[in-house]
């Protein structure tokens, strides 16, 4: 897995980017990696609303803490 995605999931945690920042912009590649993988969504936490914000789902919090076992071969 590319470092840069483990970067995302680490802003997207700790302070979500908007949709429509920069930061999303330039990332937009990882981002889409990372939601096609079901680890970023802007589902709202509470589960009933979209936000604006990128946020890090369960699964994504769950390969955060796991990616040293994620290989690039």
């Amino acid at each position: 897995m590319p470092d840069e995605v483990w970067e995302v999931l680490d802003r997207c945690w700790y302070h979500p980017p908007s949709i429509q920042s920069n930061y999303s912009r330039e990332r937009a590649q990882f981002i889409a990696l990372a939601a096609s993988l079901g680890w970023v969504t802007i589902i709202a936490p509470d589960g009933h609303s979209l936000s604006r914000y990128w946020h890090v789902t369960h699964h994504g919090l769950v390969a955060y803490q796991n990616k040293d076992h994620f290989t690039c071969s």
